[in-house]
């Protein structure tokens, strides 16, 4: 089934123009880049602990380029 929102005309009343749907969208950052920095290091300096370590550092690394871009 079709999702379900507010009741609006076929065409804008300002431009006439058909609608378009373009969401959902997230406007404000997902990440915290200062916490995602303190976890990397402390992953960091245990390292042996933790069999993923490759993996974790990995997806840490993307969560920071990612943070660092908002």
């Amino acid at each position: 089934m079709p999702g379900t929102g507010p009741l609006i005309p076929p065409k804008c009343e300002e431009c006439g123009k058909s609608w378009e749907v373009g969401g959902p969208i997230w406007s404000n950052p997902i990440h915290d880049a200062d916490w995602v920095s303190l976890i990397s290091r402390g992953v960091s300096k245990s390292k042996d602990l933790y069999p993923a370590f490759a993996k974790i550092q990995g997806l840490l690394t993307a969560v920071s380029e990612v943070a660092a871009l908002l």
